[in-house]
C-alpha cells in the first residue's frame, strides 16, 4: 500500500515514479520485500542501519537480494561508511573508500554513497559539511603524489548513484547474492514486545 501511494505521489509531484527505495534507518527487512518492490516498479534499495549488527557484521555493501519468490533480485547498497550521519570530513571519506574496497567480492564496484548531515532526528547537511566536501573535491583532484589516495566526492541523485553502481557491476564479475531476510541484530523485539 505504501509503495502504491508513494509511486502515485512521485508521479504526480515529480513527473515520474521512483526507481529507488530509500530507507536508511529501519530495523530489518522481510524476505518478501524484493517481490513487493518489483511489483511497485522499484528495483534498487538503499539502506544503512544493518551495518550496526552486534554479532555478525554485514558482509557486503553492495549485493543482489533475492526474495521469497526467487525471481529477479533487486540491487541493494549499504553505504560503507556505516552511518547515515557522516560529518563529510576527510576521515569519513577515507573510511567509506577503504570499506568499499574491502567489503566487496566484486572488485569492479568502486562507487558508493556516503550519507552525511544531521540525519537522525531531522536535519540535513550544514554549510560546514558542504564546505568540507568542496575542499575535499579540490584536494582529491590535485593528486600531489603524496601516496594518500583520496576519491573525488560527487553529489548525485539516488538514481545516478545506482546507475554508476550498475555500470561498475557490468564491468566485472557478478555481485554477491543474499537470499532471505535482512535481519538486524541490535534493536530486537521492537514489534513483538509492544
Amino acid at each position: 500500500r505504501q509503495f502504491f501511494f508513494g509511486q502515485h505521489f512521485f508521479a504526480r509531484e515529480f513527473g515520474a515514479a521512483s526507481d529507488v527505495f530509500w530507507l536508511p534507518d529501519t530495523f530489518g527487512y522481510s524476505a518478501q520485500l524484493p517481490q513487493i518492490m518489483r511489483l511497485a516498479g522499484v528495483e534498487r534499495f538503499l539502506t544503512q542501519k544493518l551495518s550496526w549488527n552486534l554479532t555478525n557484521k554485514w558482509p557486503h555493501s553492495t549485493f543482489r537480494w533475492y526474495g521469497l519468490d526467487n525471481a529477479d533480485p533487486v540491487l541493494v547498497h549499504f553505504p560503507p561508511a556505516d552511518t547515515y550521519v557522516a560529518k563529510a570530513g576527510v576521515d569519513d571519506l577515507l573510511k567509506s573508500y577503504a570499506a568499499v574496497r574491502s567489503k566487496h567480492l566484486a572488485p569492479n564496484i568502486q562507487t558508493s554513497g556516503m550519507l552525511y548531515g544531521h540525519g537522525d532526528g531531522g536535519g540535513g547537511p550544514d554549510e560546514r559539511m558542504l564546505s568540507h566536501l568542496d575542499r575535499l573535491r579540490q584536494l582529491a583532484r590535485a593528486r600531489d603524489g603524496s601516496g594518500v589516495e583520496l576519491p573525488v566526492p560527487t553529489h548525485m541523485t539516488p538514481t545516478e548513484l545506482f546507475d554508476r553502481i550498475s555500470a561498475d557491476e557490468r564491468a566485472g564479475p557478478p555481485l554477491p547474492v543474499w537470499r532471505g531476510e535482512l535481519f538486524f541484530e541490535l534493536h530486537m523485539g521492537t514489534f513483538t514486545t509492544q
